[in-house]
């Protein structure tokens, strides 16, 4: 895997995760939930039309798997919503893996967004084992648009370099990340390549095909030689 498209890959396994584990759109509407979602006790709730799955929860299709402690299959407002201990593993065509976790998560069939929120953390390690890594607060994921929010907390952690900050955004079509200045606080990529260096901005761009960064408005940068 060549180094400046893995954190493409990355991130667009995050959404083929939700597209391929939760079916959408027309495929969705073919599809019940109940036909991949399975538990160790289910409750069906006529009135309401709804589902409800209790311990063991395992949503599996294909070589994907999502598992929790508890799922709401909503078949009127065609949702499916699962909580407490969430773990997903998914194989990419590449053979590279992608693990998430978090405390909740949420899957719009209808919008065909996905949301994850509480100590979200995702893992993906290329075949020749290199590793990215991100935590935060919420991770929301359009499969229309192929928009990625991801918000609170964000920490970034990729071969010796890392990155910091409240809000950040990954555009698909423009193979992007754009973090911004959100309540006061500044997004931070700390580099480490032969040398030390902080770079602070208001915005700052990640171009990862292109191995290019781009700082936009109040630059601040510190550079110092590793010992």
């Amino acid at each position: 895997m060549k180094k400046n498209a893995f954190f493409y890959i990355f991130v667009f396994c995050c959404f083929r995760f939700c597209q391929d584990t939760l079916p959408a759109g027309p495929a969705a509407a073919a599809k019940d939930p109940s036909e991949f979602l399975k538990a160790d006790s289910m409750e069906f709730r006529m009135k309401e039309n709804r589902t409800i799955y209790r311990k063991n929860v395992r949503a599996v299709v294909g070589k994907n798997l999502l598992t929790a402690d508890y799922a709401v299959d909503d078949k009127n407002l065609r949702t499916v919503e699962m909580s407490g201990n969430i773990n997903g593993y998914y194989i990419d065509e590449n053979t590279g893996t992608l693990k998430i976790k978090a405390d909740n998560g949420k899957y719009d069939a209808l919008k065909e967004e996905s949301q994850l929120w509480g100590n979200c953390w995702m893992v993906y390690t290329s075949s020749d084992g290199r590793s990215m890594e991100i935590t935060a607060d919420r991770i929301s994921l359009d499969g229309k648009t192929k928009i990625a929010d991801i918000t609170g907390n964000v920490n970034l952690a990729y071969e010796n370099n890392t990155a910091r900050t409240q809000f950040a955004k990954y555009y698909h079509q423009d193979r992007k990340v754009v973090m911004m200045k959100e309540n006061n606080f500044m997004p931070v990529v700390n580099y480490s390549n032969g040398y030390k260096a902080d770079f602070t901005a208001e915005k700052i761009t990640l171009m990862p095909e292109e191995k290019k960064l781009y700082f936009e408005s109040s630059v601040f940068s510190k550079i110092a030689k590793n010992r």
